[in-house]
């Protein structure tokens, strides 16, 4: 299983840093030495908390500094251990070897999981998923109470300070534990550490938690039914991954009663499941624990919540775990009804899937290669993020072409028509282009979103300057040093207009 993972990963050991890898460890000086990334023990980042992964950047810095392998074969080591760790933990919740094994493979290799592996700033999900097999196999293990008790709150601790959703251990611990204790005394004892060091960690948050719209609306809660059809098309046939997918709510009234009608069967699902003792019902409980921070019945991006979801793919990674052990047990279970013929037949079958996977695994690991590379396979599906269509257009002006770099910031003012970056960048692409009337147009646009924004200004004083219109950019130059005295840009230009 192991080797066979490495195989499927190993494109990711010649991809670069893409996307918020380059802020978080490229551009990030607070990852230079490990006392410097003490700070996000302290401090969160942006809204996030998520200090360990920091720290883990940190460590790693100082064995092979920004070099992009390094990162990755952190990524692809920890995704081996967490395949076995997962067949430890399945061992110990009754899964069958034959349907362990099936369940492993299914979360080892499935091309969905390359967009948390292949991606270093996926590390979020991965050592989530560490801390959180850990913080099981601690509380399935023989021994004292209060021992395991203890050691599945360490680990715990681990998922928690390296992802919020890891705090859906405070869902499965209650589940997992009350079918191990043999008395109410031992399931308290088995509780009570990691609740207390799951609570003690939110008290000293350094951050509230992530502001969160509660759902309220039957459009949206049809988008979260429709969220999770889109994931289960994407898990049962993965051709169209792409990364920071957005799913607009449903217009529609018919998309709106597909969508409330997925979700009304998704719940009965998980109540069957749940209802259900053993493997069965352990693994239904892992699903639903870590399907819920992610199923947006809370908004994840409370901006967007009146009219898009945020379904990345990447949030798949923990609760595939459960999905793969409840597909190998299902597998399994089936083929004790066939013929021997049959058997063979669905285990020829079984491992032609398997090869299938390996090889669109590797294949869309050599996506996450370049940034150009990336965005544009996301553009070219009609990606809904209007931040995926802006970092395609930057990828190509940074390459010189100014032409293909403006048609995709008009792809991204058509999906975000209110954001300044966008339309400051699109001034740019059309004046590299000689187009300095739909450039003007662009830097208008952008300065009326950011009125306070002074290279916007500048902007427009330098394509005033390329047409030769000296007055235009005098008043452009001198209205963006009102806004901030210390542009050097500015300052240099007016100097060579002259006064008026």
């Amino acid at each position: 299983m192991a080797i066979a993972v490495v195989l499927a990963y190993a494109p990711t050991l010649w991809n670069g840093l893409v996307w918020d890898d380059v802020a978080h460890i490229a551009d990030n000086p607070r990852v230079t030495n490990l006392a410097a990334s003490t700070a996000y023990l302290f401090e969160p980042v942006g809204a996030y908390y998520r200090p360990l992964v920091f720290i883990a950047y940190a460590a790693e810095h100082t064995a092979w500094g920004t070099a992009a392998v390094g990162y990755h074969f952190t990524n692809l080591a920890l995704h081996v251990a967490n395949v076995l760790l997962l067949l430890v933990v399945a061992a110990r919740t009754g899964v069958p070897d034959a349907a362990a094994l099936i369940g492993a493979a299914v979360f080892a290799l499935h091309p969905v999981q390359t967009e948390a592996v292949a991606y270093v700033s996926g590390r979020t999900d991965l050592l989530m998923t560490t801390g959180a097999l850990l913080s099981c196999a601690a509380l399935l293990a023989s021994g004292p109470a209060l021992a395991r008790g203890a050691a599945a709150a360490a680990a715990g601790a681990v998922a928690m300070l390296s992802k919020e959703s890891g705090y859906a251990l405070l869902l499965f611990w209650p589940w997992l534990a009350s079918r191990r204790a043999r008395s109410r005394l031992e399931l308290v004892v088995l509780l009570a550490p990691g609740v207390i060091v799951a609570l003690l960690l939110l008290a000293l948050r350094p951050a509230l938690m992530p502001e969160l719209s509660v759902a309220a609306s039957l459009a949206r809660l049809a988008g979260v039914g429709q969220a999770t059809l889109t994931y289960a098309t994407v898990l049962a046939w993965p051709s169209s991954l792409q990364v920071d997918r957005l799913m607009p709510l449903p217009a529609s009234a018919m998309a709106q009663i597909v969508g409330l009608l997925v979700l009304v069967l998704a719940l009965v699902l998980v109540a069957w499941g749940l209802s259900r003792r053993g493997p069965i019902g352990n693994w239904t409980a892992w699903t639903a624990a870590w399907y819920l921070p992610v199923s947006n019945l809370v908004a994840l991006y409370p901006a967007i919540a009146d009219r898009a979801l945020f379904t990345p793919e990447h949030n798949l990674y923990a609760p595939l775990a459960g999905l793969g052990m409840l597909g190998g047990i299902g597998v399994c279970a089936a083929a004790t009804r066939l013929a021997a013929p049959a058997r063979r037949a669905g285990r020829a079958a079984a491992i032609g899937l398997l090869a299938i996977w390996c090889a669109l695994t590797a294949l869309r690991c050599l996506d996450w290669r370049d940034e150009e590379r990336l965005f544009g396979a996301a553009v070219a599906l009609g990606s809904a993020s209007p931040r995926v269509w802006y970092d395609y257009g930057n990828a190509l002006l940074r390459r010189g072409d100014a032409g293909a770099a403006a048609e995709a910031y008009e792809g991204a003012a058509e999906r975000g028509p209110h954001d300044a970056e966008i339309w400051t960048n699109l001034g740019v692409a059309r004046q590299r282009q000689g187009s300095y009337d739909a450039a003007e147009r662009a830097y208008r646009r952008a300065a009326e979103l950011a009125p306070r924004d002074a290279q916007i200004l500048e902007n427009l004083g330098t394509l005033y300057l390329a047409r030769g219109d000296l007055v235009a950019a005098r008043a452009a130059f001198t209205a963006a040093l009102r806004l901030d005295p210390e542009r050097p840009t500015s300052r240099r230009a007016l100097a060579a207009i002259g006064p008026s």
